[in-house]
């Protein structure tokens, strides 16, 4: 450690008082002074933020007419102390907007050593109170001495602020007319996410093929050729889903499974020719439509028929979407919900649930139809696309069908309860240059293990991106150990 007297001479002389005025009265008291420092605690008070519009700056108001400043409470922000780069900060940042430029912190020091600021224009040190308010717009050093006055330790303190609002997002847009020049030759897409990479299956009027990207990286989209001589029916984009690394797809009553799109390898599948729509996957199941209801397998090969609570005649036929929702109260089970259009809907989509509880060796739930609330039921439109995201499903389509008066692609819908109840995004938007007057069998949504939501546009060619910015926050380290 650094050694430094000069700023114990008082200190020094004031306890060496205080020890000579003890011993006077009782010599078997006795003052041990320590070698070492190091602060041990961090926090702060409360704290005021100004909200900020989406573009970061002040509003002078808020919609409502209300104060557009707050109180943020700082001592549920965790600050954490590394001992070892002599750092200290708070990982998780404190909202965008807060003001941290008189801030009014506590700490604690090891064997209550001495703690001074060191100011920010200058070398000069200032003794720490807890009553006084310090400027954190930038790193301040706060400079701990050991109790016998010999050594010192110094630590950059930050106090940290998100520079983004937290649910803030941009649509980035990606031409790919090079894949897809023949705009209006195309009938039909379907956009999905494995690993890392984005895929998407486009229906060209003759055959299916399958366009492929890295997720992260800055290359573009390129088209993949398969390596088996069979023609990808048009509808074979429709039956598409991914399990334990594998794009599985069904195509002139034929089961294919690939890692990457272009390497295929043919399912030897018990009974194809009872499939009519490979429709999604669980975590350890592959679920198809059937001539009969539904039926589950977790290899391809073998499937057995699921339960069904509800008419079969009301299984989605068109626009199906599968979606994925961990529960929140129990480990190991998720809830799986299927939605898409039937000729015999009226003005609302089909949608049905079904538990999955992977802790069992025969399945035991049924695929229920849920029976929703008129005024809160997602409306039936065309070439509907569902997602999950952010722990809520996200719906949009084109016009309305079965008497919805829906308008094409007007409105992100979102259920925050997995399907039963629907409701009009006020948080969310669609790119303000998507197309409205394109076929919806051309459009298609899906989202990543990263948190991005991507949207195609086969008609147009042209593919959009977005993420949420505290979905693409970092959690950094929290525990050291010296």
């Amino acid at each position: 450690m650094k050694r430094n007297l000069f700023p114990f001479t008082l200190l020094l002389a004031g306890v060496m008082m205080l020890a000579s005025c003890l011993n006077d009265e009782d010599d078997s008291i006795k003052i041990t002074y320590y070698g070492d420092a190091a602060l041990t605690s961090f926090s702060v008070g409360t704290l005021t933020r100004t909200y900020l519009n989406n573009k970061g700056e002040a509003l002078k108001s808020t919609v409502d007419g209300t104060d557009s400043t707050t109180t943020v409470d700082g001592s549920k922000y965790k600050f954490t102390i590394d001992q070892l780069k002599r750092e200290i900060y708070n990982a998780d940042s404190l909202p965008a907007g807060t003001a941290v430029s008189k801030v009014v912190c506590s700490l604690a020091s090891k064997n209550s050593g001495v703690v001074y600021v060191k100011r920010m224009a200058s070398d000069t040190l200032d003794y720490f109170t807890g009553n006084d308010s310090i400027d954190f717009k930038d790193k301040r050093v706060f400079r701990v001495y050991s109790t016998d006055g010999q050594s010192y330790r110094d630590y950059n303190v930050e106090i940290r602020v998100h520079k983004e609002l937290a649910d803030s997002f941009e649509w980035q847009r990606e031409d790919v007319s090079n894949i897809l020049p023949d705009l209006g030759k195309y009938k039909g897409v379907k956009i999905f996410a494995m690993g890392e990479n984005v895929f998407a299956m486009v229906n060209d009027g003759a055959t299916s093929f399958v366009m492929r990207k890295g997720i992260n990286d800055n290359s573009r989209w390129n088209t993949v050729t398969p390596n088996v001589n069979t023609v990808f029916s048009p509808d074979a984009y429709k039956n598409v889903a991914t399990l334990d690394g594998w794009i599985y797809m069904l195509t002139n009553g034929i089961m294919f499974k690939s890692k990457d799109g272009a390497e295929w390898q043919n399912v030897n599948v018990q009974g194809v020719e009872n499939l009519k729509q490979l429709v999604g996957a669980s975590a350890t199941k592959l679920y198809a439509i059937t001539q009969n209801g539904m039926a589950s397998s977790k290899d391809g090969e073998v499937w057995t028929d699921v339960a069904l609570d509800g008419d079969k005649n009301l299984l989605p036929t068109g626009s199906i979407s599968f979606c994925t929702m961990p529960s929140t109260t129990n480990k190991g089970v998720d809830r799986l919900v299927m939605v898409g259009n039937s000729a015999k809907a009226d003005t609302a989509a089909v949608v049905w649930g079904k538990i999955e509880d992977y802790s069992e060796e025969q399945d035991s739930y049924s695929w229920s139809l849920y029976e929703g609330n008129y005024k809160k039921e997602l409306p039936n439109m065309a070439g509907l696309s569902v997602v999950r995201y952010d722990g809520r499903l996200y719906a949009i389509g084109g016009a309305g069908l079965g008497g919805s008066t829906a308008q094409p692609y007007a409105q992100l819908y979102f259920s925050k309860d997995q399907g039963l109840t629907w409701h009009k995004s006020t948080l969310f938007t669609l790119p303000a240059d998507m197309p409205k007057d394109v076929d919806p069998n051309t459009l298609s949504m899906t989202t990543d293990k990263y948190n991005n939501v991507w949207i195609i546009s086969a008609s147009t060619a042209q593919v959009w991106k977005m993420r949420i910015n505290r979905l693409g926050w970092k959690t950094e380290q929290t525990a050291f150990s010296e």
